[in-house]
């Protein structure tokens, strides 16, 4: 944690900046909670930060220390007055959040949170802890926070018919023992009983039947004969205890995978490409979720836009894609999906490029939607530059990497928007066994990136003196190749193609060559054989006899990072081409030090 507070007061140094940026420090505050960095949440609460700011969810730096479990930052936030009672887009407050953390539960308890505080679906902390099935919590709520065991819902179901669609016996005793009603019907006239009948919980419904037995009431348990009949009564049950509003009553027939059920509801009219208000899916989008060719064939039978997006922008191919589902990629391609459309960038290659990591499945859906009768863009970028090439050039193995170059040429020399291309990244990457590939094709082995790097700095950099070799070897049988067929420049200048000089003396904008960046860095095996090549001997470095260790350091080039993580996708920080450009190298070399003579 020690750095990630030295970078907060870093920030906070400019602490007028922030008065008037109050959005970016609640940002950092509720980043802090979420991580439970209470020396980070001091300074940012020392500096003006407000304890109940709130993110694009409506959640407060409470919810998310609460949700993540850290008990040190719940106390610290309810000890600077966090409200304990906010609610979230959801109408959650922290204490619904609590469910799995009995001991920040009992903290909230008292003499704090509101306990019987309901949310948008009209459940109660105590109900989100007993559809949960966590006991300690729920006992907690009972006898601390003496909840209300009989308020309803929107469904109109009370705790009770919670713990008896869950059939948690002690759970179930724990309500009862606090007075529980046990005739309360909700909205379709089901008492606790029968929901236990109905969920098929045999030991709920002893119990149930036996608190019947003596009440002046008796309330007869709903029949269930037929069992097409029980699982439509299964899946009303499971939509009570969950909340979800379903897709026109499909998602939860998706859930359940039953064909019958799903186009019942086709049938009557149900709209097939609405979206879910809770999860956001399409029935479509969330059947390639749970990878069920079956339903999705259904559906596309029965008329479902196959291109139809969920609310964070995915298609069903998509999802498919990045699932690493092949045959209903497949099935989507063969009907028709678009595979150009793009989600915060991303084709559905690029994704499949993306999932190469996962060598049988990622190749397989790579060489698919790369096939010339499948025709995907092999030119498609995604928001840092990066297309297949570069992605294949990092995870990709031989064959993949042979099959896209054949299909075309060009996407060897393709850049990304730092200017690196898949020689640059597999080099980066340490992967040898590509980059030998890559020298057998028409690749540059002089190409420069933005910040002026050529694969030799690279290499140089990370120490490979055996990629090093291969690049002057590949330089040296290009030119051997080209023999006396040498083009002229309209000038009358002889040129040679791209690639067959390797350009070690060759600077990056902060003036080094591959020599320097072997120097700093140690490689002096590297140092050596740079020295015996042409061109390669510039860069050196000439110590006064005074030069301290630290100011040697101060040269060394900054880290570099290989923009090859798998980033968590954004709609609002992931637009197309406007990314942020990303150094080059994924980790930091050590400065090794220089004994002056």
């Amino acid at each position: 944690m020690q750095g990630q507070d030295r970078v907060v007061e870093l920030l906070l140094s400019h602490h007028d900046y922030f008065q008037g940026s109050l959005v970016q420090q609640n940002k950092l505050l509720l980043l802090a909670a979420e991580s439970g960095n209470d020396a980070a949440l001091r300074m940012l609460l020392a500096a003006g930060g407000d304890v109940n700011c709130r993110d694009e969810r409506n959640n407060t730096p409470l919810h998310w220390a609460v949700s993540c479990g850290h008990q040190s930052t719940v106390e610290l936030l309810l000890d600077r007055a966090g409200e304990p009672n906010s609610k979230d887009k959801y109408g959650n407050t922290p204490l619904h959040w609590a469910s799995t953390y009995p001991s920040i539960a009992n903290i909230l308890i008292k003499p704090y949170a509101d306990v019987d505080a309901q949310n948008s679906t009209g459940k109660t902390s105590l109900m989100c802890s007993v559809l949960a099935s966590q006991e300690e919590t729920t006992l907690r709520l009972l006898t601390l926070g003496r909840a209300n065991v009989d308020i309803q819902d929107e469904n109109g179901w009370t705790a009770l018919h919670g713990a008896a669609a869950k059939g948690n016996e002690s759970i179930l005793l724990h309500i009862l023992d606090e007075g529980a009603n046990i005739i309360t019907r909700d909205i379709d006239g089901w008492t606790p009983l029968d929901v236990a009948v109905i969920n098929g919980h045999a030991t709920a419904m002893a119990i149930l039947r036996d608190k019947m037995a003596n009440n002046s009431v008796v309330a007869t348990p709903r029949l269930v004969n037929n069992e097409h009949a029980r699982c439509i009564l299964e899946e009303m049950s499971q939509r009570k205890s969950t909340g979800s509003e379903g897709v026109s009553g499909l998602r939860s027939f998706v859930n359940s995978k039953h064909t019958a059920r799903l186009q019942a509801m086709l049938d009557v009219g149900a709209d097939i490409d609405e979206l879910d208000p809770v999860g956001g899916a399409t029935a479509l989008t969330l059947a390639s979720w749970f990878n069920d060719t079956d339903i999705a064939k259904l559906l596309l039978d029965n008329g479902a836009t196959i291109d139809a997006k969920d609310s964070s922008g995915r298609t069903a191919l998509h999802v498919a894609v990045e699932g690493g589902y092949c045959d209903l990629v497949g099935l989507l391609v063969d009907n028709g999906a678009d595979i150009e459309t793009k989600f915060c960038g991303w084709t559905p290659l690029l994704l499949a490029a993306k999932r190469l990591w996962d060598h049988e499945v990622g190749s397989r859906m790579v060489k698919y939607l790369s096939a010339k009768s499948v025709g995907a863009n092999l030119h498609a970028k995604d928001y840092y530059g990066r297309g297949v090439l570069h992605w294949c050039a990092v995870y990709g193995e031989i064959p993949t990497l042979t099959d896209l170059v054949r299909l075309d040429s060009t996407l060897l020399n393709i850049k990304d928007y730092c200017g690196q291309t898949a020689l640059h990244y597999a080099v980066g990457a340490r992967r040898v066994d590509l980059v030998r590939v890559l020298l057998q094709q028409d690749v540059n082995t002089a190409s420069r990136s933005c910040d002026g790097l050529t694969p030799a700095h690279v290499a140089a950099y990370t120490g490979q003196l055996d990629v090093l070799t291969l690049l002057v070897n590949a330089c040296k049988s290009a030119r051997e190749h080209c023999g006396g067929n040498r083009a002229s420049s309209p000038s009358g200048h002889v040129t040679r193609p791209p690639g067959v000089e390797l350009q070690l003396s060759a600077r990056d904008t902060n003036g080094y060559t591959p020599l320097s960046i072997a120097l700093l860095t140690g490689s002096l095996q590297i140092a050596q054989f740079l020295r015996r090549l042409p061109g390669g001997d510039k860069g050196g470095f000439e110590y006064p006899r005074s030069i301290t260790y630290p100011s040697i350091v101060a040269w060394c080039p900054p880290p570099l990072q290989l923009p090859t993580d798998d980033e968590v996708l954004d709609l609002n920080q992931a637009i197309e081409g406007a990314g942020p450009r990303k150094p080059l190298f994924g980790t930091t070399v050590p400065i090794k030090t220089i004994h002056i003579r």
